[in-house]
């Protein structure tokens, strides 16, 4: 049986890697706001960014992407997307998922809103707004 998941959490930060333990993911410069350093100029390019999601209450094989959109509500643009993940989340509904999702090279066209959207099956299932300001 497939069973889309629940997000409990869908951040987006610098990078997600294995804990010492092996057991959790550490999480790297959790953002919201991307201001320019000195000299940069747009379009920013942002050479690694990484989502990650927590998700549980989901079962069967599912693809994960993430998409990024540009302004908000009818008048938002995807931007950019990346490509699918396989993830067999077994048939346990209380299992608990971590799930970093790491974009190369993600380019911020001008100041802004943007959000992130978690896609699974190719339907939205989580957003995380973030700010892209001018200085």
């Amino acid at each position: 049986m497939n069973e889309i998941p629940e997000v409990r959490h869908f951040i987006a930060c610098d990078g997600a890697g294995p804990s010492a333990d092996g057991r959790h993911h550490d999480l790297t410069n959790v953002f919201q706001v991307v201001v320019p350093r000195a000299g940069d100029r747009f379009p920013l390019l942002r050479p690694r960014v990484c989502l990650y999601t927590i998700l549980t209450n989901g079962r069967g094989v599912h693809t994960f992407a993430a998409a990024l959109v540009r302004g908000v509500g009818p008048a938002e643009v995807e931007v950019g997307r990346s490509g699918g993940v396989t993830r067999d989340l077994g048939q346990d509904p209380l299992a608990i998922h971590g799930l970093p999702f790491p974009l190369a090279n993600l380019v911020l066209g001008e100041p802004g809103q943007y959000e992130f959207q978690l896609l699974c099956d190719g339907r939205g299932i989580a957003r995380a707004m973030i700010e892209v300001r001018a200085t």
